[in-house]
């Protein structure tokens, strides 16, 4: 599904890219596309160990707790990530994981501070800004008829 997105930027030079050029070629990607780029709400998400048992049908980016005391919890969803980089360069390759990784720190740190900037500006929880924004979202990607993710 996501591979879709970088089927036609794959190359065949991947290997002579090194691990930065090869982060911020996806960094940039995900921040043009706003189909990856909004992270979603995802209430009905109670812990780590539950967002592994649906990663299948979770964004890529999700926040799936607030409290009172300011504290979120800020997910990056590594099945997608994996899919996503499938696309770009080759599972088989020794470093494969290690990009994953790097990615998803990066990415998990850009979010949270961004979620967490909003929150404080604006005085909302997530909940409030980003179920709204979840659901245009959703509307349309199901305008465009496309599936992502959402297990709708």
């Amino acid at each position: 599904m996501f591979k879709r997105l970088f089927a036609n930027k794959k190359c065949s030079h991947s290997k002579t890219l090194n691990r930065k050029e090869l982060i911020n070629h996806f960094l940039l990607t995900i921040v043009k596309d706003e189909q990856l780029n909004i992270p979603m709400y995802c209430p009905n998400i109670k812990s780590k160990e539950h967002a592994r048992t649906v990663e299948k049908q979770l964004p890529l980016a999700y926040i799936w707790s607030e409290n009172s005391n300011n504290a979120i919890c800020v997910s990056i969803n590594g099945y997608v990530v994996k899919q996503l980089l499938e696309a770009r360069y080759n599972i088989n390759e020794k470093d494969f994981n290690l990009i994953r990784d790097e990615l998803m720190v990066v990415m998990v740190e850009c979010t949270s501070y961004t979620v967490s900037k909003l929150c404080e500006e604006s005085g909302l929880f997530p909940s409030q800004i980003f179920a709204h924004l979840s659901n245009d979202v959703i509307k349309r990607r199901q305008s465009q008829k496309q599936v992502w993710l959402l297990g709708k």
